[in-house]
């Protein structure tokens, strides 16, 4: 992940990618959902995963996967309609 983020578009796109694709794999069997919500969620854990691999992996692991799990919650939640 290091090699990767030294390129910072080229980081965005394979992990992006790959986050994407495991969210709506796990969502599949689950039932509907929203494309746009994945694309959401995907983006937020690429960001956090992006800042703590920048801040030198400094932060508990711990934290990050807390983060990345109250992100997950939110694709399995109903679109609410406004």
């Amino acid at each position: 992940m290091l090699t990767i983020a030294k390129d910072l578009r080229e980081f965005y796109q394979v992990l992006n990618k790959e986050l994407a694709h495991a969210i709506e794999l796990y969502m599949r069997p689950r039932g509907a959902f929203s494309v746009r919500k994945i694309e959401l969620v995907s983006n937020g854990i690429y960001a956090i995963v992006l800042n703590w691999v920048l801040n030198e992996c400094k932060n508990d692991i711990r934290d990050i996967y807390q983060c990345i799990y109250l992100l997950l919650k939110q694709v399995e939640e109903p679109t609410k309609q406004f």
